[in-house]
């Protein structure tokens, strides 16, 4: 892996890390998203390198040939980190909308930390605005 790929990868992870551990639900949304672009950076960079295309034709020497395996994962994986992005951008607008507000909060440790009144309040959806 060259060092600025390492570089990158270092420095996506680290922001990654500090907007995760964030206050704010949107920054903790970006904070996964660029986790994943460090894993996907990663998967790349630990792949063979090749000098040629992965197309196996008569006098082609195998150790000149690119693995497409990491490129098809990390295809896969950007998929699939931009699917739950959108998911996780979905939520928290309908959740800032319903809580009004975009702060993450704590939840409680336990049911007993309910008491039957609260309970039957969250379930029956009584304080919330209708749209």
């Amino acid at each position: 892996m060259t060092p600025a790929l390492t570089l990158a990868v270092g420095l996506l992870t680290s922001v990654g890390v500090y907007l995760v551990l964030a206050r704010k639900v949107f920054s903790v949304i970006l904070g996964l998203s660029l986790l994943a672009h460090a894993a996907n950076l990663l998967m790349l960079g630990a792949g063979e390198p090749g000098e040629r295309a992965p197309i196996v034709i008569e006098g082609v020497e195998r150790h000149l040939l690119a693995d497409p395996v990491p490129q098809a994962f990390v295809l896969t994986a950007i998929v699939i980190s931009m699917a739950v992005t959108l998911y996780l951008l979905a939520a928290f607008a309908e959740g800032a909308r319903v809580l009004d507000t975009e702060e993450i909060v704590r939840a409680s440790a336990s049911d007993t930390e309910s008491n039957r009144e609260s309970v039957r309040i969250e379930l029956s959806g009584q304080g919330r605005e209708e749209v």
